[in-house]
């Protein structure tokens, strides 16, 4: 075993100006694979502040400043490049760094983390562990928490930006190999597109509108309460957005419930209904109130109606126990196929496939409905003993 103190690390350039940024990128540009990961902060925020952008080539590694570049116009360019492939490790947050940022996206993408799990490393494993496993090289940690807003750099943090960045390339190729072998690599490039997807779909305004999906216990609700709740979620979800705070600290889910709840139905509503309902203390009162009723009286034009058919409710006995034998069954199939059960399929995909096809009409192979994340492979491993769980009758499943 070697560590990263034993390994010559290419050549590093720090790019903190737009001159170097597009020189740096022409070439760039020749590449067809590049690895990318990011430092940021996000402590009291809604968005992440990012501390430092890491590249890395077939010849060096580049970390650039974001606090130093104003046009980010090459990067841009070649992310969108769909003849080159970016290469990531768990790249949900980088993702929503880059949308928010430069609202960019790869045309072409590369998780690492997921290609692991197809080639037989786990469902989660960490950059570190699959460098060590992979490569036979250890890397350290002790830069993870540190402040990567503050400058200068301390050439701590440089060396380990670099690593983190440094090995992706290798690692694309070896699992590149190993998938082609398995026959897998379409199945990977699949589930990227819908990550891609996913990113893209987060910063849209209709997302906001399905955010009172997310507030547990909501479909107890009212149609009305409903509808108020959905207002006031979405109002949330703008102003965490404009005023750059975590949604909790504008208003926490259990209040926005409880609100809800508790006001009855009125075509129009004033601060003393909300006052003497004792959920917000005086402080929040005195901050969001007025912006609450304001929206509680607003009509919003909702694309996306709220609908409690749209709310996980709990489920009864009989379709918990189809669950638990759908569960028992990913795992004996992912065991043949030799995956990780959480890559064939997840509890809460159950969850929302059963809440999804509870209908006599949802009975046949043909008019199920596959949530997200069921990609035409997975549906092909799965549909026999879907339909096993599905045809039974109520007390055998």
């Amino acid at each position: 075993m070697t560590t990263t103190s034993d390994v010559n690390l290419p050549s590093t350039e720090y790019i903190d100006s737009n001159a170097k940024l597009q020189s740096t990128f022409d070439r760039l540009s020749q590449e067809t694979v590049i690895g990318f990961d990011s430092e940021f902060v996000r402590v009291s925020t809604f968005y992440p502040k990012p501390g430092l952008y890491q590249l890395s080539a077939s010849y060096g590694v580049f970390l650039i400043d974001p606090l130093s570049i104003t046009d980010w116009t090459p990067m841009i360019t070649l992310f969108k490049n769909p003849d080159i492939t970016i290469v990531m490790h768990s790249c949900g947050e980088d993702l929503a760094l880059l949308q928010h940022c430069l609202q960019v996206k790869p045309a072409r993408l590369f998780d690492t983390q997921l290609a692991a799990a197809y080639c037989g490393h786990g469902y989660s494993i960490s950059y570190q562990g699959l460098v060590q496993s992979t490569l036979n090289i250890a890397l350290g940690k002790g830069e993870t928490r540190s402040d990567w807003i503050h400058r200068p750099l301390t050439d701590a943090q440089l060396h380990y930006a670099a690593q983190d960045v440094n090995f992706l390339i290798p690692l694309f190729g070896q699992l590149t190999d190993k998938l082609n072998e398995l026959g897998r690599r379409q199945w990977l490039l699949e589930d990227c597109e819908q990550l891609l997807e996913s990113a893209a779909a987060d910063g849209a305004e209709l997302q906001w509108q399905q955010a009172y999906q997310l507030i547990k216990g909501a479909w107890r609700l009212p149609d009305y309460a409903l509808a108020n709740l959905q207002k006031l979620c979405y109002w949330r979800e703008k102003t965490a957005r404009e005023k750059d705070l975590p949604k909790n600290w504008v208003v926490k889910d259990q209040d926005l419930l409880e609100l809800v709840t508790k006001l009855a139905y009125q075509d129009q509503y004033e601060l003393d209904d909300i006052v003497g309902l004792d959920v917000l203390n005086p402080k929040s009162l005195n901050r969001v109130g007025r912006p609450l009723i304001s929206c509680l009286n607003s009509q919003f034009n909702f694309e996306l109606k709220a609908e409690s058919s749209e709310l996980d409710k709990p489920l009864d006995s009989i379709n918990r126990n189809k669950i638990k034998k759908l569960q028992n069954l990913t795992k004996n199939i992912a065991e043949k196929m030799d995956l990780p059960p959480e890559l064939l399929a997840r509890k809460r995909q159950w969850v929302k496939f059963i809440s999804s096809n509870q209908n006599d009409n949802r009975s046949q192979k043909n008019s199920w409905i596959w949530p997200t994340g069921f990609t035409s492979w997975r549906q092909a491993a799965l549909v026999d003993a879907v339909a096993s769980v599905m045809d039974a009758a109520p007390g055998k499943s």
